[in-house]
C-alpha cells in the first residue's frame, strides 16, 4: 500500500470541524462515497476514503502547493526549437533585428516531452546564448557562468536612447538588456539607479510620480521596488543579488551598481508588495503591468550556483493562413482573433525555473523589451503589422570584460 501523507489523515479526521474542507461536500456519487469512507473506519468504506487521499481530484480538491507544482509540471512546452547562437566582441554599431527561422525539421511535435535543454555553443568569456521557440513567443536567453571574467554594470541615458547605442556607452560591451522603468513623458527614471557607488537615478525627483493621486496610496511600496545589485566587498570579492530597495547593504560590502525593476518572480511573486497588483475582496484594483497577460518581457535571474541569466521574451509574429483557390467564391468564415503573444509573469517564472533560476527579477517589458548582442539587437514587442518595435530606453544592464 502506498504511504499516505499527513494531509490525508488530517482530512479524514478533521473534515467535520475544519472549514477548509467543507468545499469537499458535493452532490451525487462523490458525496455518498466520501460519506461512507468517513463513517466506516474499516473495510470498503476506509478503502474508498484512502483511495480518495491518493487522488485528491476524486474529491474535487487538492492542497495548494500540490496544485501549483502540478501546474508547473504541465505547463505547455510544445513546439520547442532551440537555436545556439554565437556571440562575438563588439565590432560595429549596427542595430538590426534578426529573424530566427530554423525550419520545421527542428520543431518538436505538440505535447512533446522536453525539458527545454540543449547543447549550446560556448562563446568568448564562457557566455552561452540560446533561442527557445515556444508556441507564442521566442525566448532569447544569455547564460553568464559565475566564473566568467565579465562584469555587469548599468548604463543610464540622460534622456531616452536606443538600446544598442546605450549599451555601447560601456567599453567592450558584449551583451545588454533593457532594465528599469521610466516615464516616457519626461524621461525620468521610475526606479532608483546606482552607478559605481553613486546614486544616479531617483524616482522621488519625478513630480509626475510623486504627485500622482492614483499612486499615493501605494507610494511607499513603489519606492521600495526590487532591484538587481552588484556588491563589492572588503575581501576583494564581488557578487550579485536581487533585493528590495530598502534592504540593508551586507556588512563589509558596498553597493557598486544597482537598477530597479520589479516585481520579483522567483522564488515568489512580489507583485502585491511592490504595488504592481492590488485587489480587494477578489476585485482587482490595480494591475500595472498586465501580470497575467501574455506580453513581451525582460528579466534577469540568478541560479543556485551563482550563474546569471538574462532573458528577453519576444512575441511571435502573427501567423498568416493561406486561402485555397476553391474557397475564393465561398463565404468567408468570421475572422478569428489572434491569440495574445508572449508570456505572462507566472509563465516567465516557470520558464526561468526550468533553466535553473532560484531568484528572478522582472524588468521593464512590452515595447521596451530588447536584447543586444554585439553588434546586433532583437526586440520583444511587435506592432499590428508584425514588425518589431524599437523603442528608446532609459537604462540597460551591460555585460563587459572585467
Amino acid at each position: 500500500m502506498k504511504r499516505f501523507s499527513s494531509q490525508c489523515f488530517a482530512f479524514l479526521s478533521l473534515h467535520g470541524r475544519d472549514a477548509r474542507y467543507r468545499k469537499l461536500w458535493v452532490s451525487g456519487a462523490r458525496e455518498k462515497a466520501v460519506g461512507q469512507g468517513l463513517k466506516l473506519l474499516g473495510g470498503l468504506g476506509l478503502a474508498i476514503a484512502l483511495q480518495g487521499c491518493q487522488n485528491w481530484s476524486f474529491f474535487g480538491w487538492e492542497p495548494q502547493e500540490q496544485r501549483l507544482a502540478r501546474a508547473a509540471e504541465t505547463t505547455p512546452r510544445s513546439s520547442v526549437k532551440v537555436i545556439p547562437v554565437p556571440l562575438s566582441p563588439i565590432q560595429s554599431s549596427a542595430d538590426a533585428a534578426l529573424n530566427f527561422d530554423g525550419g520545421s525539421n527542428n520543431s518538436l511535435p505538440n505535447n512533446a516531452n522536453t525539458n527545454l535543454s540543449a547543447v549550446t555553443t560556448p562563446v568568448q568569456s564562457g557566455l552561452k546564448y540560446e533561442v527557445f521557440e515556444l508556441p507564442t513567443s521566442t525566448v532569447h536567453l544569455v547564460r553568464i557562468p559565475r566564473e566568467a571574467e565579465v562584469k555587469l554594470t548599468v548604463a543610464l541615458s540622460t534622456g531616452l536612447t536606443p538600446l544598442s547605442d546605450l549599451a555601447q556607452m560601456v567599453p567592450g560591451a558584449m551583451v545588454a538588456i533593457n532594465a528599469g522603468f521610466f516615464d516616457p513623458n519626461n524621461a525620468h527614471s521610475m526606479n532608483f539607479i546606482t552607478q559605481n557607488g553613486t546614486k544616479t537615478g531617483d524616482p522621488t525627483q519625478n513630480e509626475r510620480l510623486m504627485k500622482n493621486a492614483g499612486i499615493q496610496p501605494y507610494l511607499d511600496k513603489v519606492l521600495n521596488r526590487s532591484e538587481f545589485r552588484r556588491y563589492r566587498c572588503k575581501d576583494g570579492s564581488e557578487y550579485y543579488a536581487i533585493n528590495f530597495h530598502n534592504d540593508p547593504i551586507p556588512a563589509d560590502c558596498s553597493l557598486s551598481d544597482a537598477v530597479g525593476g520589479g516585481p520579483q518572480i522567483l522564488p515568489r511573486l512580489t507583485a502585491t508588495e511592490e504595488a504592481f497588483w492590488a485587489e480587494d475582496k477578489g476585485k482587482v484594483l490595480r494591475d500595472a503591468i498586465g501580470m497575467h497577460r501574455p506580453n513581451a518581457r525582460s528579466a534577469i535571474a540568478l541560479t543556485a550556483r551563482g550563474d546569471i541569466l538574462m532573458a528577453m521574451v519576444a512575441q511571435s509574429p502573427p501567423k498568416v493562413k493561406s486561402v485555397p483557390l476553391s474557397s475564393v467564391t465561398t463565404p468567408k468564415p468570421p475572422a478569428q482573433p489572434t491569440p495574445p503573444a508572449g508570456l505572462s509573469l507566472p509563465e516567465l517564472a516557470t520558464f526561468l525555473q526550468g533553466q535553473g533560476a532560484v531568484q528572478a527579477l522582472n524588468l521593464d517589458g512590452g515595447s521596451s523589451s530588447g536584447l543586444y548582442f554585439a553588434p546586433q539587437s532583437v526586440y520583444g514587442k511587435r506592432d499590428q503589422s508584425g514588425q518589431p518595435i524599437r523603442r528608446a530606453v532609459k537604462s540597460v544592464l551591460v555585460v563587459s570584460p572585467k
